[in-house]
């Protein structure tokens, strides 16, 4: 009697691979088997080369060996399978198992990623940021994926929310997301909105998330003011037969440039205050910047005499939008 048994292979990105089956043949005698494909699932030409071969065994031969080529290729689709069918024993021989499954393994993965884009604000009109999603290879099966707008430091008045889905037909590789830009005629920094993709279907995650860079009209990032703008006041507190405290308290306020909402602007800001003497510091402070811009900061000396005249330095850090610029010093003297 005569069996064969179901053999499988990895498919490949190119070339040719080989799935081998093992016919196998019980009892003494000496005969043959014929072994030939077909299709299933798989067809003959694209994913694999069709054969028929006469498989001889002698009285000794316990199994024999019937090879099939299989096409490779960068398709990422189902895997598929064709059949191998034994057919004419030899006299006296029949069929156990006269039929197996030969299964080509798909081993191509279609990813999918989203490329980051930088866009001009338009004056008057909105202008349409388009976002291209990719698919790393075609696939065979049909793609899809989920997305949707996220602010970063833009917010909904800078741009319009979009979500949805994008469908890719067997074959496509690429499809485009597109975002409306909303106008105006304020000087405001560069700003950045986020698009992020989700729940892929037949398809894995290679860049799941874009950065669309929005550039003021005139191209260039707003800068912070020249200064910050402080007020300082000094005080001491003597102590009999101790050192004497003095408190210098600086108090200001962070303009931002015009068309910019303080409450962003000032976001995360610092303000450091240094009391100088010449060219020694006698202290360093710093402050976070309140939500409405203003800042007050308290440097704390202890010395058994006056510092007398000193300069108190007061220089705004920036934030991810502002940019710092030179310092604003006053001279008070502490008594």
């Amino acid at each position: 009697m005569f069996a064969v048994g179901d053999a499988s292979v990895g498919e490949g990105d190119s070339g040719l691979a080989t799935i081998t089956f093992t016919v196998t043949k019980s009892g003494a005698a000496a005969g043959s088997v014929r072994a030939s494909t077909a299709d299933d699932t798989a067809r003959a030409g694209s994913d694999y080369v069709a054969r028929s071969q006469e498989l001889v065994f002698t009285a000794a031969d316990r199994s024999k060996t019937f090879s099939v080529t299989v096409n490779g290729d960068t398709v990422d689709e189902a895997d598929e399978a064709f059949l191998v069918d034994l057919s004419d024993p030899s006299q006296g021989a029949s069929l156990a198992d006269p039929q197996a499954t030969g299964t080509i393994v798909d081993d191509d993965t279609a990813l999918l990623s989203i490329g980051d884009l930088e866009v001009r604000e338009g004056d008057d009109q909105p202008v349409v940021a388009t976002l291209a999603v990719a698919l790393s290879t075609p696939s065979s099966r049909p793609v899809s994926v989920r997305f949707a707008t996220a602010d970063d430091t833009a917010t909904r008045g800078d741009y319009r929310p979009v979500q949805g889905q994008l469908r890719f037909a067997p074959g496509e590789t690429s499809r485009s997301i597109e975002v409306r830009i909303l106008s105006d005629r304020r000087r405001e920094p560069t700003e950045r909105l986020l698009v992020k993709l989700s729940d892929p279907v037949n398809a894995g995650l290679l860049d799941q998330q874009a950065v669309v860079t929005i550039i003021d009209q005139d191209g260039r990032e707003v800068e912070a003011p020249a200064r910050a703008r402080p007020s300082v006041t000094a005080s001491t507190t003597p102590r009999r037969g101790r050192q004497a405290v003095y408190r210098f308290i600086t108090r200001g306020r962070v303009i931002p440039p015009r068309g910019l909402d303080p409450r962003t602007a000032c976001a995360d800001g610092r303000v450091r205050v240094k009391i100088l003497k010449r060219r020694s510091v006698l202290s360093t402070r710093q402050v976070k910047v309140r939500p409405d811009c203003s800042f007050r900061a308290r440097n704390t000396l202890r010395r058994p005499a006056a510092p007398g005249k000193v300069r108190v330095r007061a220089r705004f850090l920036g934030t991810r939008q502002l940019k710092p610029r030179s310092a604003r010093t006053h001279t008070v003297t502490a008594r």
